[in-house]
């Protein structure tokens, strides 16, 4: 059976189709595009940047169905969750682009990411901390720990970006005041001993494998805030089987 999965990000919208068949999964196409949905962001979502993800979402849902998907399921996180018309959103992508997207909860976004990196990497990490930056929210978790904490900060590359740097490139002041915001909103998470593998999300590119060290697993990307790291296909199948 051929399904679909489209991950509304608050940075990027991306769509993942599978086909899924004696209980293997095999990846039929990925379609991403970025809309910056977090973009101009006051406390609600802004007109241009929900029409610009309304517009990517349809062009997910026909590449989806085109690809033959006979089941299509969505999800939005960060921005939304904090969005005051986040409900009329939901409503806009159901009426406008035929696409019914469940909320998640900031945990239920880290235990999805933790569970499709746990897939894909296997045992090759043992114990390790994820992080999953985004564009509104960045998650936490322990995974292959007994003790999971999941954990999610309104502090992603979008946000963290357009409040904070005035310059491109980014002045060292900027950079200084960036760094001391996020030190103090995850100093909390960090209480008591840590996994000795930190793997960081990052969407993998055609002739760019992922490389794995013992220490660390991560990518860095353009000149934002943060180090941008974008979910990888592999989480939206994870949200998919939900």
């Amino acid at each position: 059976m051929i399904r679909a999965s489209i991950d509304i990000g608050s940075n990027t919208v991306r769509a993942l189709v599978a086909l899924q068949e004696n209980g293997a999964t095999k990846r039929v196409g990925v379609l991403r595009r970025i809309t910056r949905l977090s973009g101009q962001f006051n406390g609600s979502l802004s007109d241009t940047s929900v029409a610009r993800t309304l517009e990517a979402v349809k062009e997910c849902v026909q590449f989806a169905r085109t690809h033959g998907a006979v089941e299509i399921r969505a999800a939005c996180t960060g921005v939304v969750r904090r969005a005051a018309n986040g409900s009329r959103f939901l409503d806009l992508l159901a009426r406008e682009a035929g696409c019914r997207a469940r909320l998640l909860t900031g945990d239920e976004e880290a235990a999805l990411s933790a569970l499709g990196t746990k897939r894909h990497l296997g045992d090759r990490c043992g114990e390790f901390l994820l992080v999953d930056v985004g564009g509104f929210s960045t998650e936490f978790v322990r995974v292959g720990s007994d003790d999971p904490r999941c954990a999610s900060y309104d502090i992603g590359v979008v946000g963290l970006t357009e409040s904070a740097l005035r310059h491109d490139p980014p002045t060292s002041s900027e950079m200084g005041a960036v760094r001391d915001r996020v030190a103090v909103t995850i100093a909390g998470y960090f209480n008591g001993s840590l996994p000795p593998t930190l793997v960081g999300i990052a969407e993998r590119r055609p002739r760019s494998p992922p490389w794995i060290s013992p220490s660390t697993v991560s990518t860095r990307r353009g000149s934002t805030a943060m180090s941008s790291a974008a979910k990888p296909s592999m989480i939206c199948s994870a949200a998919s089987s939900r």
